[in-house]
């Protein structure tokens, strides 16, 4: 089960321990388990490919080729991820578009 600290935590000197916080969430968001969920997810939804043009298919492999190294990168925060694609989604009552970030799905 995925443990994440509450922003508030409080260290034992009565301060925010931001780097205890931080590291906890980042190991809690790149835990294997969590991982699967997210893949499982976008697998299910029929993800669409970022600027990468990675297909969801192709996904799998190159993440049991490279995962373990992203996942190192991350918790090392030495990762430097690509850009994100910018799509916009039609908005069916009145109003402007709405556009959202699609992230690369390797990175």
């Amino acid at each position: 089960m995925l443990r994440v600290l509450s922003v508030s935590a409080v260290s034992e000197n009565g301060r925010n321990n931001d780097s205890e916080y931080s590291s906890n969430l980042l190991e809690g968001i790149v835990d294997r388990e969590n991982l699967n969920t997210a893949y499982k997810r976008v697998k299910a939804n029929g993800g669409s490919h970022g600027v990468d043009e990675m297909t969801v298919d192709e996904l799998l492999p190159y993440l049991k080729e490279y995962g373990q190294a992203i996942r190192k990168a991350l918790l090392e925060e030495s990762y430097i991820p690509n850009p994100v694609r910018k799509v916009e989604i039609p908005i069916t009552f009145g109003g402007v578009g709405h556009f959202v970030n699609i992230t690369s799905l390797a990175g």
